[in-house]
């Protein structure tokens, strides 16, 4: 199974009084992810951190939408 890493936008949200100006101010995040490509199609994928292959199961799974993707690449295939 191909091991990727996957740098993408993050959502971020606030729950603070703030100036309509200082909200729309910031940058979105950009995230890192590494592990297991699970599944890579039009809309989204999914890589998981953890994967237990004797028995086909799989743990801390990520799905991000693709368009939020900005950069993949494969570490391992």
């Amino acid at each position: 199974m191909k091991i990727v890493e996957v740098q993408w936008v993050d959502a971020q949200s606030s729950d603070e009084w703030q100036t309509v100006a200082h909200a729309t101010a910031d940058e979105l995040p950009i995230i890192t992810t590494v592990g297991y490509l699970l599944r890579h199609d039009k809309t989204t994928i999914s890589v998981a951190m953890q994967l237990d292959t004797k028995n086909d199961k799989t743990s801390m799974v990520m799905t991000i939408p693709s368009s939020w993707i900005k950069k993949l690449r494969t570490l391992r295939r």
